[in-house]
């Protein structure tokens, strides 16, 4: 059941602030103070780095204090155009945005206009597949590095708890939805540019890749007969994981404009996704778009709409070639045929061969073996992968704009390792806190026909999952 939100100690606080004035000018004032007295101790230290770096997050603490809502809108456009920003921690390049995605789930949480009371048996199923990831963690004591342990824990359990979070609220308007959109197509911009000027030199270190990283280790070279070329990544620094990311654009897209509450920014994402997701060089990512939209085709609706769909896809999708004629190739199946699957047939025959079938149940001890469905069991298990997948299915099934999204995610999941990279699933996770109903109103036309199998029934049942 659906109840309505009871403002939390942060959000009357600021309620306060706002209505009496005093309270809310005290903040400003001393966090402003503060911003001042750390840049000035931070010059005179000489460290006009850190001087800066404290200016940004004291400036961002007041942010979050007198304007949360606000504020989270802008971690979520951050996180889509400039995912990877951040610095190389040893081997491991740090997204500073996947914290600044935690925070902004979090404070639209604090603003959110409604909160569900979750169904004792999804939060249990949620538990046991927290609770899995840990057993999996054990099992690989004394075989894995601290650093893989800790990037899989992360990986399989944030975006699950943020889901829960994001599917037991909903927001007051859809600017978390316009914003986060105006970020991809920042991004497709962006990976235009790169295409025409070169990767290397529209690089901005710290934003575009992360500071003291380097392209040359990201694998996105693709031998191409005479010549050699480069997957367009934009800001993902890897094409994988920038197409991955377009097809969940591509998606939410065109599921607006099959159900006749599209405009122009909605044809204008769709291209731009489309066309990311050709320029990205990932066959995984225009496989996980063949399933989207094969799932939209056989929804109910206006054929009409469809038709006009894919024709802005496939029109997108043909001047990306005309750009790099030589990924024509690359997608051919035949193409794919020829070799093996990217290497993945041999890959997985040699890691089903040498897997136990306590591997198969449990997932084995050194679970990074395989990309794909191989990878999966070998990280998950058969027990894992079914928790897991149970427990996003359980909490999305209640916002039907999200299923076809995580049902083409999981195609891509079993081909593919792009699952496991941010922001990949950190984006339908935080999304799914967008209302379930759309504001524009009914569609057009056909009315409820155009709603996706079961749009009705799960408005009317997913608040009480």
């Amino acid at each position: 059941m659906t109840r309505p939100l009871t403002r939390a100690p942060g959000a009357l606080a600021v309620g306060a602030g706002r209505v009496g004035g005093g309270g809310h000018r005290f903040v400003t004032d001393v966090l402003g103070g503060l911003v001042l007295v750390a840049g000035l101790l931070a010059m005179a230290a000489g460290q006009p780095f850190l001087a800066v770096g404290l200016v940004v997050v004291l400036v961002g603490v007041l942010a979050c204090a007198t304007r949360p809502y606000e504020t989270a809108l802008a971690l979520a456009f951050l996180t889509v155009a400039f995912p990877k920003a951040g610095i190389k921690v040893g081997d491991f390049p740090v997204p500073v945005l996947l914290f600044g995605s935690v925070l902004a789930l979090g404070l639209l949480a604090l603003t959110a206009e409604r909160r569900t009371r979750r169904r004792p048996t999804t939060v249990l199923l949620v538990f046991c597949a927290l609770m899995w990831v840990l057993v999996r963690v054990a099992r690989t004591f004394g075989t894995t590095e601290l650093g893989d342990k800790l990037a899989y824990v992360a990986w399989s359990t944030i975006p699950l708890v943020m889901l829960l979070v994001a599917t037991s609220i909903e927001l007051r308007d859809r600017r978390l939805a316009t914003w986060m959109e105006r970020g991809f197509l920042l991004a497709a911009g962006f990976a235009v540019v790169q295409f025409f000027w070169g990767i290397e030199r529209t690089a901005v270190p710290g934003l575009t890749i992360a500071w003291g990283d380097s392209y040359r280790e990201k694998h996105n070279v693709i031998s191409g007969g005479e010549t050699d070329y480069s997957k367009i990544m934009s800001t993902y620094q890897n094409g994988n994981i920038f197409g991955a990311t377009a097809v969940v654009f591509l998606l939410v897209a065109v599921t607006r404009i099959a159900r006749g509450r599209a405009g122009t920014h909605d044809r204008v994402l769709a291209a731009a996704a489309a066309l990311a997701i050709v320029l990205s060089g990932s066959r995984a990512a225009v496989l996980a778009a063949v399933v989207g939209l094969a799932l939209l085709a056989l929804a109910r609706g206006s054929t009409l709409r469809k038709v006009r769909i894919f024709a802005l896809v496939a029109g997108a999708a043909v001047a990306g070639l005309v750009l790099q004629p030589a990924l024509t190739d690359r997608y051919a199946v035949s193409g794919l045929v020829r070799s093996g699957g990217a290497g993945r047939v041999a890959t997985w025959s040699a890691a089903m061969e040498s897997m136990s079938p306590a591997d198969w149940l449990v997932g084995a001890r050194t679970p990074y073996g395989a990309d794909g469905a191989i990878g999966l069991v070998t990280a998950h298990g058969l027990v894992g992968i079914a928790l897991l997948f149970s427990a996003a299915w359980v909490l999305v099934v209640g916002r039907p704009q999200w299923r076809v999204v995580f049902a083409a995610l999981a195609a891509l999941a079993a081909v593919d390792s792009t699952y496991a990279y941010f922001p990949t699933w950190f984006i339908p996770a935080l999304a799914a806190a967008l209302p379930i109903v759309a504001a524009a109103g009914p569609p057009e036309g056909d009315g409820a026909a155009d709603e996706l199998p079961g749009a009705r029934e799960a408005h009317e049942t997913g608040a009480r999952r």
